[in-house]
């Protein structure tokens, strides 16, 4: 009897050895298998995901704006894109003019679509876009009052209170991009004194914070000026000063080389090649990825994950060129393990449109070269 209990005893202890073995081996598994560029989701279903971790590899985007439809919705998940940044510049969130009130209707546009999403599994990345205090709804500008009044950062940080206290809850919406492309200016010796892009992330991720501890924030990089020069924002990367948060992203939006990639925008001349001389430089795979290994080495550095928030070529460049710039960037980006949002998809974006032939609008022949949509989704086949 002795015996049988000992034995008893001694199986009991093998199989609760075995089981923990067993466990410790499976946490062991699942951080090696964790991608490099990883981040804690917040959503129930974030794109590449899987148990509460977000694989930035697998975010393949479209930008939007209001215009978008639940026809477009539907077409964008079936060419294999799993999330939107919500563009609202057509339609600002809070007025730019005084009293600069919220725009309710535009707060409610926002909610139908982020809902039209969720229908959809689609996850959205929230971009108000532009803010009072900006003279244009696309970008900053250096001059904007927004760098020299902090009565407009306020009004800023107050968006941001309302819209993380409104989403925090939200699993559609999976990450807040602060504001669109900063450009702050060079401080003038004897002039009024410039407010930091630096300092206002930082105090906006904190009121992020206050309300939703846990979603992603995306912080974007500001062109700064350095000894009188402007720097793009890849280049101003370095000077980027990462708030203090578990869960950021870096961003930047890659347009370069401009003289190529915003052919018969503005002053900008057609009939540039790629890969070949651009700006007197010469331009290919290799020099895409050496003018983003600036981004690389600073979010390696800062152990941060990247999302490429916009990138394009305008339809009025030659087709054949703008697969080839398309299809490098993608390799890079595929490379890197970083996250990506194109631009655009909108009908009424005449030099964006992901979907338009690409023979429109500067009468190229497009000689049967794929359209925007048709590169993009060869690669997301292969994904």
């Amino acid at each position: 009897m002795r015996r049988n209990i000992l034995w008893f005893l001694l199986a009991f202890l093998g199989i609760g050895l075995f089981m923990s073995f067993q466990n410790c081996s499976s946490g062991f598994r699942a951080k090696m298998l964790a991608p490099v560029n990883a981040v804690q989701a917040t959503t129930n279903n974030p794109p590449g995901g899987g148990s509460g971790v977000l694989d930035l590899a697998h975010w393949h985007g479209v930008n939007v704006d209001t215009d978008i439809s639940d026809q477009d919705l539907d077409r964008i998940r079936r060419l294999g894109f799993n999330l939107i940044r919500l563009n609202m510049n057509k339609q600002p969130l809070m007025h730019k003019q005084a009293p600069y009130d919220f725009d309710e209707v535009a707060m409610a546009r926002m909610k139908a679509i982020i809902d039209s999403c969720r229908l959809r599994g689609i996850s959205v990345v929230m971009d108000p876009h532009t803010t009072p205090g900006t003279e244009k709804t696309t970008t900053t500008l250096n001059k904007d009052k927004l760098w020299r009044e902090p009565f407009f950062q306020n009004l800023l940080i107050k968006l941001w209170d309302r819209l993380s206290s409104e989403y925090a809850n939200e699993p559609t919406v999976i990450a807040y991009d602060l504001l669109n492309e900063p450009s702050t200016p060079e401080q003038a010796v004897g002039g009024p004194p410039i407010l930091s892009w630096n300092d206002l992330a930082a105090k906006l991720v904190r009121h992020v914070r206050v309300n939703d501890p846990k979603k992603i924030i995306i912080v974007e990089s500001s062109a700064v000026h350095i000894d009188g020069v402007q720097l793009d924002r890849i280049d101003s990367v370095p000077y980027l000063k990462i708030p203090k948060d578990d869960n950021l992203l870096l961003s930047v939006h890659m347009y370069a080389p401009h003289q190529f990639t915003n052919q018969g925008l503005r002053d900008f001349p057609t009939g540039i090649k790629y890969p070949g001389l651009i700006g007197g430089q010469p331009w290919d795979r290799s020099a895409l990825r050496e003018k983003l290994n600036t981004v690389k080495s600073f979010a390696d550095q800062n152990h941060l994950g990247v999302f490429i928030g916009e990138f394009s070529v305008s339809r009025c460049s030659d087709p054949v060129s703008a697969d080839q710039y398309l299809t490098d960037l993608l390799d890079i980006f595929s490379g890197n393990e970083w996250a990506w949002a194109y631009l655009s998809y909108s009908s009424k974006n005449v030099w964006w449109s992901l979907e338009e032939p690409v023979s429109e609008p500067c009468g190229m022949s497009d000689a049967g070269a794929p359209s925007r949509e048709e590169i993009l989704s060869k690669f997301l086949e292969k994904q």
